[in-house]
């Protein structure tokens, strides 16, 4: 059973949600703040979070981002509540136009469509990312330590992971880019020792492929 986080300050709409959402057989989680919610999150992961767009301590947006560093919750689905049809043009001018909206006030039916709609984006673009990740460690592996090869396959795997899947949690996009940037240096040493026919030189750098993740 999927687990939905509600994050609204306002109680009478934050119950009214959870009395939806259970009625539509989710498991509910409630928090009445920012750092409630961060907290909750954190600690209780779940499947998809709907958070008002104004909150006391901070916006939904910033709570949202402050998430999405969360490994676990990369991939996590928000779907944010709106009160007035003016916030939700406000939303569509932001860095949280691909968000969806829920209107207050709420509408069973809406909010049934939006969330199973989401739900199985989340699930569909975490599925996406593991399958062409192992596709890019699987084209990795396939060469030996000092192929020039393995080093062109982590510098466009990696390149291609961070171009499609923008919502990497930072220290996995750090690693990415660190492991681009040792190839690149790598190839380039490789590169100077067939051109001088000479054997690569004493420190050679290697990307160490387990270091990734």
């Amino acid at each position: 059973m999927k687990k939905i986080l509600i994050i609204e300050s306002d109680k009478e709409n934050r119950n009214q949600m959870v009395e939806i959402m259970r009625g539509l057989g989710y498991i509910t989680i409630e928090a009445s703040n920012g750092q409630e919610g961060l907290y909750i999150a954190t600690l209780q992961n779940p499947d998809l979070v709907v958070i008002a767009t104004r909150l006391p301590e901070m916006k939904g947006y910033e709570l949202m981002q402050m998430l999405r560093k969360n490994t676990d919750m990369a991939f996590t689905p928000f779907v944010f509540l709106c009160n007035a049809q003016s916030e939700t043009g406000i939303i569509g001018q932001s860095p949280m136009s691909h968000i969806q909206c829920i209107q207050l006030p709420l509408n069973k039916a809406e909010i049934k469509k939006t969330i199973e709609k989401n739900l199985q984006t989340g699930s569909n673009e975490l599925m996406a990312f593991e399958r062409t990740y192992d596709e890019v460690l699987t084209s990795i592996n396939n060469y030996e330590r000092r192929d020039y090869n393995m080093f062109l396959n982590i510098i466009t795997g990696f390149t291609h992971l961070l171009i499609h899947f923008n919502c990497l949690p930072t220290q996995k996009r750090n690693n990415f880019l660190m492991a681009i940037y040792n190839s690149g240096i790598s190839l380039k040493r490789l590169l100077a020792t067939i051109h001088t026919d000479t054997e690569p030189q004493k420190g050679f750098l290697v990307p160490i492929i387990f270091q990734y993740d």
